[in-house]
């Protein structure tokens, strides 16, 4: 009865009866958490080497299972630590354990943010190439490779790989000086020790 006859009186009045006004609803606020220290980071990091310097070779799922356990923290110390070896380490770290589990795009970006983080190294530059090599793209390999026989003229191994990836590439002339670098430095080896 109450019901229709307040129902009655809003009718009558020509229209509805305004809700009461609520108050807004408290905003939280909301604190970013704490950075972690590079230490704790140093720690996530030597945890992960520790783990795959452990891996036989023929658990060819360990990398994957250490991607899927530790690499969130990984990709924390890789773009949060504060010392800029620490994050190359745990970039090229990440940028191993996706090359082995076959994902080479991720690898390859890895790889870069470590040569980036770290631009006067040669060793990111040197698995950079190798792993755009093993995803079929030679030139790019190949501008990667030259970096590292500029670096270290007398690598004989890096002289062979930029021939290989020259030939690969298709560039005739960089294949045929990179051979002839190598047998140069070879042939200057040989003879420095006899």
């Amino acid at each position: 009865l109450r019901t229709l006859l307040a129902l009655s009186l809003v009718l009558a009045c020509g229209g509805a009866a305004e809700a009461p006004k609520q108050a807004p609803p408290a905003t939280k606020t909301v604190t970013a958490p704490a950075p972690v220290a590079d230490d704790a980071l140093a720690d996530r990091y030597l945890a992960a080497k520790e783990r795959f310097a452990a891996l036989l070779p023929e658990d060819k799922a360990g990398p994957a299972r250490i991607l899927t356990e530790l690499g969130p923290g990984l990709r924390e110390v890789a773009d949060a630590a504060k010392d800029v070896h620490l994050r190359a380490n745990a970039s090229l770290l990440l940028g191993t354990l996706y090359e082995q589990t076959g994902d080479l795009r991720s690898a390859i970006s890895f790889y870069r943010q470590a040569g980036s983080l770290l631009p006067d190294e040669i060793g990111p530059t040197r698995v950079r190439a190798i792993a755009l090599a093993a995803d079929n793209k030679f030139a790019e390999a190949l501008t990667e490779q030259k970096k590292v026989v500029a670096d270290d003229a007398d690598d004989l191994e890096a002289w062979l790989l930029t021939g290989e990836l020259a030939v690969k590439s298709g560039d005739k002339d960089t294949a045929t000086e990179a051979y002839a670098g190598y047998e140069m430095r070879r042939k200057g080896l040989i003879d420095g020790l006899t």
